[in-house]
């Protein structure tokens, strides 16, 4: 599968600066070292400038095309606009997507082992407990639904789509999902460090038939003002909506607590 939210390598647009005569074309900045220019953010792990989807998804802002409009660059969105939401109403339109085919773009933190293997980015220390990777050109991204596929492959904890990241403090937002035995809850940090749930519920997985909690799920979460919510698309009763009026903007990410995961297919849509 092939990862949107990065350019095609090449030419991605030309600024003419006219001043006595001369012109100054800006061309592609990725892999250069930061400090970037507008329109570009600096990764943080290799200190060099990926493109800021924030502003070239809008129409015509930089003369170049969304990269996830249709035919763009000759690849559908990873997903579309999902037809299907447990949250109950349509996604907006598209605001970032990856096929999640590599690491290319994206900053991992923590304790954990992160790679990319067969079509997906793995998580494959089980015994993790404090670590996500963030797309960095989704880091000014405020309200916004996140669809993203998930499997536990090993250990016995919680896989996790984190949302809101406060990028440099550590702290976020949590959507935690225990396959086992379905807890399902929305957590914020405490002071001390940790991680609390201000809201939580029990799905009913010992009543759907066939239950298989290494299979794959679908996480979704909506984040708009101070409403947050959460949900699997696969179990009809795995469903949070609440408030929490801590973090106001911040990129979603891939997150693992005491369990090695699985990750595909991350959309993240307008509300």
């Amino acid at each position: 599968m092939r990862a949107h939210g990065v350019l095609p390598v090449g030419l991605v647009g030309v600024v003419g600066l006219v001043a006595g005569g001369c012109s100054i074309d800006t061309f592609d900045l990725t892999g250069k070292q930061c400090p970037c220019v507008s329109g570009w953010v600096c990764e943080e792990n290799t200190n060099t400038c990926v493109r800021d989807l924030t502003t070239i998804d809008a129409p015509g802002s930089d003369g170049v095309p969304p990269i996830d409009a249709p035919g763009s660059d000759g690849v559908p969105p990873v997903d579309g606009t999902p037809s299907v939401s447990c949250l109950g109403d349509a996604f907006g339109g598209s605001l970032y997507a990856s096929a999640l085919d590599d690491l290319t773009g994206w900053t991992t933190v923590g304790d954990g082992t992160w790679s990319a293997s067969g079509g997906e980015v793995v998580q494959s220390l089980a015994t993790a407990l404090d670590t996500y990777a963030y797309p960095t050109a989704a880091v000014s991204l405020a309200d916004y639904r996140v669809a993203l596929r998930a499997r536990r492959s090993g250990g016995t904890g919680v896989i996790v789509a984190s949302f809101r990241i406060q990028v440099g403090t550590n702290n976020r937002y949590r959507c935690t999902w225990r396959p086992d035995d379905g807890a399902l809850k929305l957590e914020a940090p405490r002071p001390q460090g940790d991680y609390r749930a201000f809201a939580e519920t029990q799905a009913a997985v010992g009543s759907i038939p066939g239950y298989d909690p290494a299979a794959t799920i679908t996480i979704e979460i909506e984040a708009v003002g101070n409403s947050v919510k959460c949900c699997v698309r696969e179990v009809p009763s795995a469903l949070i909506v609440s408030s929490n009026t801590l973090y106001a903007a911040g990129p979603p990410g891939l997150e693992t607590v005491n369990a090695a995961g699985a990750f595909d297919d991350l959309q993240v849509n307008a509300p």
